[in-house]
């Protein structure tokens, strides 16, 4: 029932734009059938535009559901595809391609290969030249 749901809200607001164009246009003419031409005018133009300018709500809720269930989907896969590769692999690393299970805030990081001293080793925040640790994560700095 509630497979591929943002596919079928899409679908339901299509649906309620094509039947308020549909009883906008009843309703144009049941006004000029009373003679009140420019009501039914109104009515039909008024009506088709809420209805098509309301769809946009819902429609936009159903996208943002396919968008949200794809980037799952694909974290999803990408957690499996990590979760297949052994511990000991170069391409398993964690934050800031630092091998996770290696990897500790406290230990001394090679300051010759860092990118920039403009920036924390750990963490990779801007910090400021006199500072002594990262603002940031707590890293103790070496000084210059």
């Amino acid at each position: 029932m509630f497979h591929n749901i943002g596919k079928k809200i899409q679908i339901l607001a299509i649906l309620c734009t094509i039947l308020g164009c549909l009883i906008s246009v009843a309703g144009a003419i049941a006004c000029w059938y009373l003679k009140l031409i420019w009501e039914g005018f109104l009515v039909l133009i008024g009506g088709c535009l809420l209805s098509w300018v309301g769809s946009f709500i819902l429609y936009g809720f159903g996208e943002l559901i396919v968008q949200t269930t794809n980037a799952a989907e694909g974290i999803q896969n990408l957690q499996m595809s990590s979760d297949s590769q052994t511990s000991d692999t170069p391409n398993d690393t964690g934050r800031n391609g630092i091998n996770d299970d290696t990897f500790r805030a406290d230990e001394d990081l090679d300051p010759i290969n860092m990118p920039n001293r403009d920036e924390c080793p750990s963490c990779f925040s801007k910090i400021g030249p006199n500072d002594v640790e990262c603002p940031y994560c707590g890293y103790k700095l070496k000084p210059r």
